[in-house]
């Protein structure tokens, strides 16, 4: 009986291997697949933009956020242009970590992002006078693109505002604002049902 236990315990585990090599080739063969796609829109993105940038100039709008389950810190990076129709056009150049244990300095973000920018091929020299950069205003960032035009973005500084008047704590002071906002909630609720 111990020997036909065993045999069985033996088989399963070469069944295991098996499976779990088979998953690993499918897995390369999957990413090799996805990074070729990625490199051909990569390239076919950079031939589309860097004649623009040359010719009329950009606007790219950075950011830096920590994601909270492996605490891990992204950058990322979107162009934006009118078309030749004066429509307004985004693509995101790229979204990438920084790896761990490296701070986000203002000169440690200038290497990352102009990395990625090289990668695609925009010689980072075309940009100055020629880009503008948006972000927060965060003292890194500000460092980063020193040399650089670069602008607030009004957005973030509007959610700064608004997030600080309306947290909870400003609110359990202000029973005025809490019930003013609750009233804007109601009335705003009541305007999309009737538009939907």
């Amino acid at each position: 009986m111990e020997e036909h236990t065993q045999h069985s315990m033996d088989s399963t585990n070469e069944v295991e291997k098996k499976i779990k090599a088979d998953d690993y080739k499918a897995k390369a063969k999957q990413d090799r697949h996805v990074e070729g796609r990625a490199q051909a829109l990569q390239a076919s993105v950079a031939a589309e933009i860097k004649p623009i940038i040359e010719k009329y100039g950009c606007a790219i709008t950075t950011d830096i956020w920590t994601e909270d389950y492996h605490k891990t810190s992204f950058i990322s990076s979107t162009i934006h242009y009118t078309d030749n129709g004066f429509g307004l056009v985004s693509r995101v150049l790229f979204a990438a970590p920084f790896e761990d244990g490296v701070s986000k300095t203002g000169e440690n973000i200038r290497n990352l992002l102009f990395q990625k920018l090289c990668a695609l091929g925009i010689d980072t020299s075309l940009l100055v006078g020629r880009a503008v950069f948006v972000t927060d205003r965060g003292a890194n960032i500000i460092a980063a693109l020193r040399g650089y035009t670069r602008l607030n973005c009004n957005a973030h500084i509007l959610n700064v505002i608004l997030s600080s008047a309306c947290a909870p704590a400003v609110l359990a002071k202000t029973p005025e604002l809490s019930e003013l906002l609750t009233s804007a909630k109601k009335f705003s609720n009541i305007q999309v049902c009737r538009t939907a």
